[in-house]
């Protein structure tokens, strides 16, 4: 997943709950307009500041890098409720503010690791889950600082990982607003880098966890190349089986099924199109970053994204594509 910086995920919004990303009311409806890149100046009543769980040199690309919130699939048809960051083995995961052990327990899906609670000044809380070499100074109501390490990332389907969560008394999904100065360019190196299957549809640092399906995501043509738009449709939250659709103004000229194969790390992903109509595949690459995708396919598949079509997703609050 290529970045740029005018396009960071700090677009992305909490849709499906009537206020953006951190708490302000909006009009149902209502689009909202960009937000910058930056670390905010906390306001009254505002978060802490939170650090990310690792340092960013500890992040790993082996399966995605990082797993937004509100996506569907990988166990979770309802929506992650939160983040899953991948990291190397052997990577520290820390403590994102200052704050009090509130609820350290097993993870009943994945024997061996722990999820821990801690609670920030204002109502805040960040939850850690599948911790491994849990730290020896975690009791509950134990102080704990930032920085400070609570434990290991735990080993799921041959990667390393963590999944955080922050909580606060309203909804501040967005992690660009709680973030420090120092984590917001670490987190937008990792997201530069990640793939998932799930972002044809679901491209954005924050979704719309209650989405309904089938989910349709149009991608209309920001460039004077390639096809006017894109439609790609998921019918099954619980897999990431994709139709698309080759659009001819607001008409299909081409429809089928797709395959994908994310390549985290690298500057872009693999995909094929292949037609309804028995004809040849279609092979190609692309790069999705939050609501903008550069796509390019031919006969045989193209060797970059030298020349890529640009393309642009339009998102409006209500969640629909």
């Amino acid at each position: 997943m290529g970045l740029d910086s005018s396009v960071f995920p700090a677009l992305a919004l909490l849709f499906g709950l009537g206020v953006t990303a951190c708490g302000e009311e909006v009009d149902p409806g209502q689009t909202v307009p960009a937000r910058p890149v930056h670390a905010t100046t906390p306001r009254p009543g505002a978060p802490p500041q939170f650090d990310l769980p690792i340092d960013s040199g500890e992040a790993a690309f082996t399966a995605y890098g990082i797993w937004p919130y509100g996506v569907h699939g990988g166990g979770h048809p309802e929506g992650h409720p939160g983040y899953d960051l991948e990291c190397r083995p052997g990577a520290e995961i820390r403590a994102m503010a200052p704050g009090r052990v509130v609820r350290v327990e097993a993870n009943t899906a994945f024997p061996g690791q722990w999820d821990v609670t801690l609670r920030h000044d204002g109502g805040w809380q960040t939850r850690y889950g599948h911790l491994t070499g849990l730290a020896d100074d975690l009791p509950e109501g134990a102080e704990v600082q930032r920085g400070q390490r609570l434990g290991g990332p735990g080993a799921v389907d041959g990667f390393h990982m963590i999944h955080f969560v922050i909580e606060g008394p309203y909804e501040c999904a967005d992690l660009t607003l709680v973030l420090t100065a120092k984590a917001v360019p670490a987190l937008q190196e990792i997201w530069r880098r990640a793939a998932y299957s799930e972002e044809l549809c679901e491209p954005m640092l924050v979704n719309v966890r209650g989405a309904e399906f089938p989910l349709v995501a149009t991608w209309r043509r920001a460039g004077s190349e390639g096809p006017d738009g894109i439609r790609f449709t998921r019918t099954d939250p619980q897999a990431s089986e994709y139709r698309y659709e080759i659009l001819e103004g607001h008409r299909s000229r081409e429809q089928g099924g797709v395959r994908v194969r994310p390549l985290p790390g690298w500057s872009f992903s693999e995909l094929d199109l292949l037609p309804d109509s028995g004809g040849p595949p279609r092979l190609g690459l692309y790069d999705v970053v939050g609501p903008a995708m550069r796509i390019r396919w031919a006969a045989e598949r193209p060797a970059s994204l030298e020349n890529a079509w640009a393309y642009e997703i339009l998102v409006p609050l209500d969640g629909s594509r």
